[in-house]
């Protein structure tokens, strides 16, 4: 089976989490004999890339990820890579073929990169991992090889009460990585709850219900121990 992946950036460029699910859900796919194909575009300020075999790095944004989102303003710049990127499209999908085609955030590239993708009606699934619809309005296509998967039920209900009929679209969990060295127990913090956040510092992240969580376990004489790990956006 072919597989081709679409996402904006790409790990070992990162700007959260989602980065890193969409390489996991690769990784775990080729390990069962997929082979893929990511065509995602190029950050540099997130970081420098080696050359990759199997991600081709040709998608043009509209905007960057600096201090916060950047949509590029110029409309005539927008529409050139905006052009652009349909073209490495329907590239990628005549020399490799895909069986299938798995999508992961398309801000800053667009809902035309999903239109041209099932317009060759490729099976295709886009995992949705923020708490918001991508695009606006009854967007969800049904008359396409098209389904969603939810990072989380919360996402999924979010979705239904924006009214979207989504019941029969899966929830599938972003995936651990299977290369973690075991944990190592340290001394004193086993007679405590722990709560642990990993991710983007932002309201819709809920860290806020986290802290308030730890404040009355703190309040209520529970001891705990709360740890937060990411960047501010």
């Amino acid at each position: 089976m072919r597989l081709l992946v679409v996402t904006n950036i790409y790990p070992p460029q990162n700007l959260g989490g989602f980065g890193l699910c969409m390489e996991r859900l690769t990784k775990a796919l080729e390990d069962i004999g997929y082979n893929t194909l990511v065509l995602t575009g190029n950050q540099s300020q997130l970081g420098e890339v080696e050359k990759e075999k199997r991600v081709k790095r040709h998608l043009r944004l509209l905007g960057e990820y600096g201090e916060g989102v950047q949509h590029l303003n110029n409309e005539t710049e927008r529409k050139i890579r905006q052009e652009a990127n349909l073209l490495r499209i329907e590239e990628a999908i005549k020399k490799h073929k895909p069986n299938a085609c798995l999508i992961g955030n398309l801000d800053l590239l667009g809902k035309e990169v999903l239109d041209k993708i099932l317009s060759y009606n490729i099976p295709t699934i886009q995992h949705i991992g923020f708490m918001g619809s991508p695009f606006p309005g009854d967007w969800i296509p049904k008359k396409k090889p098209f389904k969603l998967a939810f990072a989380s039920g919360e996402v999924k209900k979010l979705f239904q009460k924006m009214g979207h009929k989504v019941d029969h679209h899966p929830i599938v969990y972003p995936p651990l990585n299977s290369n973690t060295a075991p944990i190592k127990k340290t001394k004193g913090i086993t007679d405590k709850i722990n709560i642990g956040f990993c991710g983007l510092i932002m309201q819709s992240k809920g860290l806020h219900i986290a802290l308030e969580a730890a404040a009355k376990l703190c309040k209520e004489g529970i001891p705990s121990r709360i740890r937060m790990a990411g960047e501010t956006f």
